[in-house]
């Protein structure tokens, strides 16, 4: 059985069959293999996909996002390894790909993502699932919007913390806080006080993503009217 899936690079992915031994190299896609399903087929993750937490406790860890043990990813021998154009190095990608399949996703958009759902839905022999989790996505998001509430003003979206990164145009987040800013919680990291008083004389949101909120638990709140 051939499998063949384009992934969001526009590149063809061959499987002689449904893969069994996979590796995810980012968190967001690790907690999609666990909606899935696919717990006993995923072999590998990174040190950064904490959830589920039993996968975080028992699964190989393969390095980080942007440094991945590369030789342990060879003696893992996986079938399938499931990568993102903007967490993973080019060179690591353009090395395990002459090794192994690796699809890609390139995720800008909402419409986006429930396109890489569905792909990796599809590579995974999980298509029955993958279809129930976007049309959840999409409820949900519709029933947002039909609310029709607003909200305006700059915003900042802190992506990591040492050092300090922030998410940019043209990227997911910035698409998501467009059409959302007024259905999350701001929050900002508790970083020292002369910080705060510079990124809340400037934004008037300023919150960060989940894998900052890990690290630094401790946060305050930082709106400005």
């Amino acid at each position: 059985m051939d499998i063949k899936v384009t992934d969001q690079l526009q590149r063809e992915v061959n499987l002689p069959f449904y893969p069994k031994r996979i590796i995810s190299l980012v968190p967001s896609q690790t907690e999609l293999l666990f909606d899935l399903g696919l717990g006993e087929r995923v072999i590998g993750i990174t040190k950064f996909c904490i959830h589920p937490n039993e996968w975080f406790r028992n699964k190989v860890r393969i390095g980080g996002t942007k440094n991945l043990n590369l030789s342990l990813i060879e003696e893992l021998q996986p079938d399938l390894i499931i990568g993102n154009k903007e967490e993973n190095s080019k060179s690591d990608i353009e090395f395990l790909e002459k090794k192994f399949p690796v699809w890609m996703s390139d995720i800008v958009t909402l419409e986006d993502s429930m396109n890489a759902i569905k792909k990796i839905g599809a590579i995974t022999n999980s298509q029955t699932k993958s279809e129930r989790i976007c049309l959840n996505i999409l409820s949900k998001s519709e029933k947002f919007i039909s609310s029709n509430v607003k909200l305006s003003g700059t915003f900042l979206y802190l992506i990591w913390y040492n050092p300090i990164m922030a998410a940019g145009k043209n990227t997911f987040i910035d698409s998501m806080v467009l059409g959302l800013i007024s259905a999350i919680s701001f929050w900002v990291m508790d970083l020292p006080s002369t910080i705060i008083n510079v990124l809340s004389g400037i934004f008037l949101f300023v919150f960060s993503c989940t894998m900052v909120y890990v690290f630094l638990p401790s946060l305050i709140i930082v709106t400005r009217t």
